[in-house]
């Protein structure tokens, strides 16, 4: 019987859309635990357009504080890996979304220019109702 790897790994870079939101805040030290903002990724159609897509990074733990200092036009560059969220709306409607969770932010265009990493693998508070699952 054979193993299959597989690697979770993406390269993702947009600008970022808005301030980041914080979600949940260590009790001791008021340090972000979960944070999350919106990139915008613009892509050249064969029509010459410009088309937006748009993705979610969300960091847990230690990476929630370097999304918590991203600002909004940051030109970044994320590495990070895909993770699946679910969850039910108030309606109990199933809903999810793929998210992008970082180990690395590297901001391109900034006056604060420089790489914000960092290198525990955290996972979600563990939210009720809440699922997260790498693919």
């Amino acid at each position: 019987m054979s193993s299959l790897f597989m690697v979770n790994n993406v390269h993702i870079e947009g600008e970022v859309a808005g301030d980041p939101r914080i979600f949940a805040k260590d009790e001791e030290t008021s340090e972000p635990t979960v944070a999350q903002v919106q990139i915008k990724i613009l892509k050249k159609g064969k029509d010459g357009k410009d088309y937006s897509s748009w993705i979610t990074i969300k960091g847990y733990g230690k990476h929630a504080q370097l999304v918590a200092d991203l600002e909004e036009c940051d030109h970044i560059f994320v590495s990070g890996k895909l993770k699946q969220e679910s969850w039910k709306s108030k309606n109990g409607q199933k809903l999810s979304h793929t998210i992008v969770e970082p180990y690395k932010i590297l901001l391109v265009n900034n006056a604060k220019s420089g790489t914000l990493s960092g290198n525990e693998d955290q996972s979600p508070d563990g939210s009720e109702g809440f699922q997260s699952e790498d693919f």
